[in-house]
């Protein structure tokens, strides 16, 4: 056997160690290298710094020997708050999610003003907005003294179905005559 072939390359050493760091386990396994990795040498730091400072250290007493250790063990804290902390977090989170999803309610619920099908002259009684634009065109038109007048408003805004669907089939019942013009292209320049 030969040394290439016997030694895996290391394109495929890297694309083994992603492999193993997707998953859950793998996750873990790294984070705790790393930690105990981290841990290891900041103790044997700690040793040897009070090995070197044995007299001085051994001699502190009271808030100076507390200041000394919370020195010693405020990275310790500050891994935990910074690395396990927003992953203990992220976890919360996504589980809060999970759970909210697997709760939701499927089942429709009743709205008076949503349908798929156009409002008709024949249901002007079913016709319902929410701002009740419906009714204030019905006053506006039953109350003003003009022989023509103007509907406009941005294309989808619902002029024809407030008309079609309630206003005119209104009218109608009050005995008004009701005649409709459409104008198509631009009525203003022709």
């Amino acid at each position: 056997m030969t040394k290439q072939e016997s030694k895996p390359s290391q394109s495929t050493m890297d694309s083994v160690r992603s492999a193993l760091n997707a998953t859950w386990f793998g996750s873990i396994l790294l984070r705790a290298t790393i930690i105990v990795g981290m841990l290891g040498s900041y103790v044997a730091a700690v040793i040897v710094l009070r090995e070197k400072i044995r007299d001085s250290f051994n001699n502190v007493q009271g808030a100076g020997l507390a200041a000394i250790w919370m020195l010693l063990f405020a990275p310790l804290v500050f891994i935990a708050i910074f690395s396990v902390g927003p992953e203990l977090w992220q976890r919360l989170q996504k589980y809060r999610r999970e759970r909210r999803a697997m709760n939701v309610d499927l089942a429709p619920l009743p709205s008076p003003n949503f349908r798929l099908d156009p409002y008709v002259p024949a249901d002007p009684d079913d016709f319902c907005r929410a701002d009740n634009a419906h009714t204030y065109l019905l006053d506006w038109l039953e109350n003003n003294s003009r022989t023509v007048l103007f509907l406009s408003g941005t294309s989808g805004s619902g002029k024809s179905s407030v008309l079609e669907g309630f206003a005119l089939p209104k009218l109608r019942t009050l005995g008004w005559k009701v005649l409709s013009v459409r104008a198509f292209d631009n009525p203003l320049v022709t």
